[in-house]
């Protein structure tokens, strides 16, 4: 069709008269082309005039397909996909708002385009489509690309559901990476988004919003150790002034769904007096246990635990206990050796990165929720399973990566210990700044006991210098024999951010702490459990104040 024949406004006007013609369309043009997956040379294409053509010979013969009711002439067809589950279906997008119509005309044919029925369902009245792909996996599972962000359906068209968190901009293009069920989309501003592993849709279309609770499958997690650059998180190693988007997120993705939100007990007796409230009844005094026990109550938590094929769990994982749909990931990690530290610092640098523990071997794990609660810990849902898999050309065998997570491990295990062990030597001489002016407070105490102190520092610093170092000498820049913990610093920092097996080196490195530490460990216990107690028993003997970490006599 000539394009400047054609009525605009009622009437055909002047070529001189006809503004932005080179953003006209040519009408004949293909604009969409589509080829059947599952029967060979079944082509599909449609043009800007709003014509589609079907071949069934791979292009050898040609049939125009049945008009899509409803949709004005000449307008522009979209898209075309051929259905990959039916040899006779079909998909058409087609855009009609050239002509004022902005309607989402979005259709679907059973016979190969002989016939097209509507499948826009409750697609928003201004909402025009712009883009169609179906799921790989549940045929009644599609995705529209709209001019205000991305929809799905999973129910072939009935109802529509706007994704949460895509912007409300045009999706020209939409399409999915079907080993990983990502869902990418390219808007008309030139964005480029992508939704991570959209099967908990699948569950979704099936039913599984109307459970109370649904612990969605979770996706195989590639292992590999992630490279992190030594300043703002997120940012390249050149600068902290460019833009970036943020990377999904590293190992297992763990959704769920939450149909209530689990309440506390205060919130339960709230939502019933605000009911008495509202029918103007008296409301009742709760009772002193009752606001008593509302105080000690903490919050309800999701928990996510995570077991290895033998059953044996190595990660829990917290998770919000709010209505609707969450996203936790498992780093692959096994749990951080570091003692619990409850303070939040008020700046921390970008590059002081959070504790971590070493990396969980490849194989086969399962997670399992459950709910956290005043009533205890109450099962949600079915447990999932999924793997975790080397990423290729480390070059090791599956023996290999075991044998590299468990030195791992037992590096975690030795430092896990050695760090308590720290902290607990700080914590005794912190004790013993008080001890010693109790007993400089306390006339009556033997003077002996102030020998008996000063031995007892004395096996303390000996007991840090051994565990943490000497702090004498590296004031003064000293060489000093290793640290029980400086060793296994060491070997942590280099190894548990790879996946290579350990250095001869790394392993008698670690050996030696093992072995002192065990040392360290018998000392530290006698003098917890016998030395420091019978000091202390002496010390209230004779009247001493109380101090910090003693223990109060019996009544």
């Amino acid at each position: 069709r000539n394009r400047y024949e054609l009525e605009m406004f009622d009437r055909v006007w002047s070529v001189d008269a006809v503004y932005g013609n080179t953003a006209m369309s040519w009408y004949g043009t293909l604009t969409a082309v589509s080829e059947s997956p599952l029967v060979e040379g079944l082509l599909y294409v449609g043009t800007d005039d709003g014509l589609i053509q079907v071949s069934e010979d791979g292009g050898a013969n040609w049939r125009l397909a049945g008009a899509t009711p409803g949709v004005p002439e000449l307008s522009f067809v979209n898209d075309i996909q051929a259905s990959l589950h039916d040899p006779d279906t079909v998909f058409v997008v087609l855009d009609a708002h050239k002509t004022g119509d902005y309607r989402p005309h979005l259709f679907a044919s059973t016979d190969r385009g002989r016939t097209w029925h509507s499948i826009a369902g409750d697609l928003p009245d201004n909402a025009i489509v712009w883009a169609v792909e179906q799921d790989h996996v549940d045929e009644d599972l599609l995705f529209a690309g709209t001019e205000f962000g991305v929809s799905f359906t999973p129910d072939g068209g009935d109802h529509w559901v706007g994704l949460a968190g895509a912007p409300t901009i045009s999706f020209r293009d939409i399409e999915i990476q079907r080993r990983e069920n990502d869902l990418v989309g390219a808007t008309f501003g030139r964005g480029f988004y992508v939704l991570d592993d959209y099967s908990a849709l699948r569950e979704i279309a099936a039913g599984a919003l109307d459970e109370d609770a649904a612990l969605f499958p979770v996706r195989d997690a590639w292992w590999y150790a992630p490279l992190v650059p030594g300043q703002a998180e997120g940012q390249p190693s050149l600068g902290s002034s460019s833009f970036t988007a943020p990377n999904p997120p590293y190992g297992a993705v763990i959704t769920y769904h939450l149909k209530e939100k689990a309440k506390t007990a205060k919130e339960t007796r709230r939502e019933s007096e605000e009911k008495l409230r509202e029918k103007g009844e008296d409301v009742p005094f709760p009772g002193w246990e009752r606001l008593q026990e509302e105080t000690l109550e903490k919050g309800p938590q999701v928990l996510l635990t995570v077991s290895d094929a033998a059953g044996q769990p190595v990660r829990r994982i917290v998770g919000p206990a709010e209505a609707g749909i969450h996203r936790v990931a498992w780093d692959l990690r096994l749990p951080p050796p570091d003692p619990v530290d409850l303070e939040v610092p008020e700046f921390q640098p970008p590059w002081a990165s959070s504790p971590q523990g070493p990396f969980a071997p490849p194989g086969t794990y399962r997670v399992e929720m459950a709910l956290l609660s005043a009533a205890g810990v109450e099962p949600l849902s079915e447990p999932q399973q999924f793997r975790v898999k080397p990423v290729p050309g480390a070059g090791l065998s599956d023996s290999e990566y075991r044998e590299a997570t468990a030195f791992q491990e037992a590096t975690g295990e030795i430092a896990r210990q050695a760090y308590g062990a720290a902290k607990e030597v700080s914590r005794l001489e912190d004790r013993l700044r008080y001890l010693r002016q109790a007993l400089l407070d306390t006339p009556r105490a033997d003077p002996v006991l102030f020998a008996r102190l000063a031995e007892i520092e004395t096996t303390v610093a000996d007991l840090r210098i051994r565990l943490l170092g000497d702090r004498i000498r590296g004031q003064w820049e000293e060489p000093s024999v290793p640290s029980v913990l400086r060793r296994v610093s060491q070997v942590a920092g280099s190894q548990w951010d790879n996946r290579l097996l350990p250095t001869a080196t790394q392993r008698q490195s670690l050996a030696v702490a093992q072995m002192e530490f065990a040392a360290v460990s018998v000392e530290l216990s006698t003098l917890l459990e016998t030395e420091l107690p019978r000091f202390e028993a002496d010390l209230e003997a004779a009247g001493a104040p109380w101090t910090p970490g003693r223990r109060l006599p019996p009544p």
